[in-house]
Order: structure tokens, then C-alpha cells, then sequence
């Protein structure tokens, strides 16, 4: 009789169970900066910021990721390979809120409230990410990329945006002096 009563608590508990989706990304920039030529390569700092949503609907969105993969693709280049780097947080840069509402409002954000339900207003954290990369100069324009899924629930401009992916590209020419342009 025990075991026919885990067995009944276990279907009803599965049946009762929600579809969880990691909907928590508001939006991202990246930019870059050009450190100088070390040997056949130029150097880079690329610094992607990422928007996280703090609450999606009654329950804390998911937490932001701790690294992010960076790829360079090289564009219209024969032989040459994509580059990848590992960007890591930047201390002191993320987790920071930067809800845009008044100052008054901030402790009733998405990120601050501590009630039950939806937050009375959205709340956003920015979380910086760098990574240092070379790029051989064989090839004179690439492409930065990042991508990760998936975007925030809230968005009403996507169809189904908690199963769209984000993804942040920028490009840099080479062909140019990227020190002095």
C-alpha cells in the first residue's frame, strides 16, 4: 500500500510540473578595441555586456551565464580558421542594476522585490564579460559572434521569444590601420 501511494504522488507531483525556460536575456552590445600588432596578429579586447532580465513573470529568471564563448570568423579569407576565446566576467562590472526607472522605484524592480507575484516594475542587471584575442592579419576583415538562448518571455515584437536565441555580432576591418584608422 506504501508503494501504491509514492506511485500516485509521483504521477500527480510530474503531471503538476511547468515548462521552465531560461528566458532572461533583455539584450547585449559588444565592442572592441584594437590593443596593437603582436607578431603576425593584431590584438584585441572585445567587451560584450549582457542584459538580464531579473524576474520573468512571478518567479526569479535565470541566472546570467558566467562565461561566454566568443568566435571571429574571417570573412571572404580562403585557409584561414575561425578563432575562438573564452570571455570571462568582469569584476566589480556585473550584476549591477540598471532598471530604468526613478530612483523611488528601484526597491520595487524585478530585481529587488521580495513579494509574491510580478514585480511592480521590470527590472534589468548588466553583467561585462571580456575576453583578449588575436587575429592573424592573412585575413583583413572578421567577424565577432556571440550567441546563447534564450530570449526574455516579455518580448512581444518576436514570435515565441523565449526560444529565440540572442546573438551579437560586430565586424572589424583589418585593412585599415585599426590604431589610427
Amino acid at each position: 500500500m506504501k508503494y501504491l501511494y509514492a506511485i500516485v504522488f509521483g504521477i500527480a507531483f510530474l503531471l503538476s510540473a511547468k515548462s521552465v525556460q531560461a528566458t532572461h536575456q533583455m539584450g547585449a552590445d559588444m565592442e572592441y578595441t584594437c590593443m596593437g600588432q603582436f607578431g603576425g596578429a593584431m590584438r584585441y579586447r572585445v567587451v560584450f555586456s549582457f542584459y538580464r532580465n531579473c524576474r520573468d513573470g512571478s518567479w526569479p529568471a535565470a541566472s546570467a551565464p558566467t562565461t561566454v564563448a566568443l568566435r571571429a570568423v574571417p570573412q571572404g579569407c580562403a585557409g584561414v580558421g575561425n578563432v575562438t576565446a573564452t570571455m570571462t566576467q568582469i569584476a566589480g562590472q556585473s550584476g549591477i542594476e540598471v532598471s530604468p526607472l526613478c530612483p523611488t522605484q528601484l526597491t520595487q524592480s524585478g530585481c529587488n522585490f521580495s513579494g509574491s507575484g510580478n514585480a511592480p516594475y521590470p527590472g534589468v542587471q548588466v553583467y561585462k564579460y571580456e575576453a583578449i584575442i588575436d587575429l592573424p592579419l592573412t585575413c583583413a576583415t572578421w567577424k565577432f559572434q556571440t550567441t546563447d538562448c534564450c530570449r526574455n518571455g516579455a518580448i512581444n515584437n518576436i514570435p515565441n521569444p523565449g526560444s529565440v536565441s540572442l546573438s551579437i555580432e560586430a565586424y572589424v576591418n583589418q585593412g585599415n590601420d585599426p590604431l589610427s584608422g
